[in-house]
């Protein structure tokens, strides 16, 4: 499906400089244009809303993830790894910790597994300032070495992208350091 194409420049462009954000969010609009699969269409929904979270569109990024968790919880997907992490990276967006927590340990079962470590290490720091990092540190540097790079790397992304948005509070850069000194 040609929305796919377009989801996977709207990724690209997202993770590789913040000035390409406007651009990442014209391409996730044109994914979701051509009308993808449903369940392709939450994903890229989300990936728009993680855009306009960091372009500072607030409330058109929460109405993207309150749109997915209606649409999810309407359709009872949760018995789903993938969608119960959808789910709770949504919560997470939403500043909704405990439910994103909850949810996203539920995930841990799946094919993402080690992904959801990170993503659950973001939402206790967030919701609690209890550092999970070291876990998610862990068992990402059991992956293979270009892998643990790409893990690390959307990890730090996640994380600064809290840090930006208020999700977290600037005193826990050293978490990013940590990140950061896996990359070098």
């Amino acid at each position: 499906h040609e929305s796919w194409i377009w989801a996977v420049h709207a990724w690209t462009l997202q993770h590789a400089d913040r000035k390409h954000l406007e651009e990442a969010a014209q391409a996730y609009r044109m994914a979701l244009e051509l009308k993808p699969p449903e369940m392709q269409e939450l994903w890229y929904r989300k990936g728009l809303g993680n855009v306009l979270c960091g372009l500072s569109h607030t409330k058109e990024a929460e109405a993207e993830f309150l749109r997915i968790v209606t649409i999810l919880t309407e359709r009872a997907y949760t018995q789903d790894p993938r969608v119960t992490a959808l789910l709770g990276w949504c919560h997470y967006r939403l500043r909704h910790y405990d439910e994103a927590i909850r949810l996203l340990q539920f995930s841990v079962g799946g094919e993402d597994a080690v992904t959801i470590q990170f993503d659950i290490a973001l939402a206790v720091l967030a919701g609690s300032g209890i550092d999970r990092y070291p876990h998610a540190i862990e068992v990402a540097e059991r992956s293979p070495k270009l892998q643990q790079r790409g893990l690390f790397y959307i990890a730090l992304f996640d994380l600064l992208e809290a840090i930006r948005g208020g999700h977290i509070s600037a005193s826990h850069s050293p978490v990013a350091n940590r990140l950061w000194s896996k990359l070098k």
